[in-house]
């Protein structure tokens, strides 16, 4: 018999609302070729991403540290992509603490990334601009969403740093359309 604690479809639900709204930022964060130091370096366009993902970040840890999710659950599957972007993001948070005044300000992320760093202790984020041709190069890109997705759905455009729906004729089924 297994001896993990059963979660709650519902709470599963909602794990993955707030891990999926926060792609944007996640993908603007990993497709930076240098991170900003302070929250005003922001492009206009990349603001309002990274700015709900750290909120996303903030209320993921909040409710892994009420406990809402087992010991380990959030860290397993999502830590290696927290310790990834908070790599990119630390200075900022330390600057926007600083910026207002609040050394806990977003401190459920701290929390959270604490954790990620625990479940993974050896793990160095890695990051590979557009152009070397590296993991976060547009060709590498397209690759890694073949291989998860499917070639059928999605392309990355490294220009313009977007995950594009690629929907072409042919029979719907081939998409997962029914």
């Amino acid at each position: 018999m297994n001896d993990e604690p059963r979660i709650d479809p519902q709470t599963v639900q909602l794990l993955y609302s707030l891990w999926d709204a926060s792609l944007p930022g996640r993908e603007r964060v990993l497709a930076w070729n240098t991170a900003p130091q302070k929250e005003e370096a922001l492009s206009r366009e990349d603001a309002p991403d990274v700015q709900q993902l750290l909120g996303y970040f903030d209320r993921i840890g909040h409710l892994v540290q009420r406990g809402v999710f087992p010991e380990g659950f959030v860290e397993e599957f999502f830590g290696k992509e927290i310790l990834r972007c908070h790599g990119r993001l630390e200075q900022m948070l330390a600057s926007m603490r600083t910026q207002r005044a609040d050394p806990s300000y977003l401190g459920f992320t701290d929390q959270l990334v604490a954790r990620c760093r625990n479940r993974w202790p050896e793990y160095t984020p890695k990051y590979y601009s557009k152009e070397s041709g590296g993991p976060g190069s547009c060709e590498t890109q397209n690759d890694a969403v073949a291989t998860v997705r499917g070639p059928k759905f999605f392309q990355y455009d490294g220009a313009s740093m977007r995950l594009t729906a690629k929907i072409k004729k042919g029979d719907p089924a081939d998409y997962g359309i029914e």
